[in-house]
């Protein structure tokens, strides 16, 4: 159970990551 928790927190964490890495590079890179 706490191998299903752990994999189930590391997909939402690596889903929201380059979600949200990919706007504010976005942003920044608008040279």
């Amino acid at each position: 159970m706490a191998q299903d928790t752990g994999t189930d927190n590391y997909s939402i964490y690596l889903d929201s990551q380059p979600d949200d890495l990919v706007i504010v590079p976005t942003e920044g890179d608008g040279e």
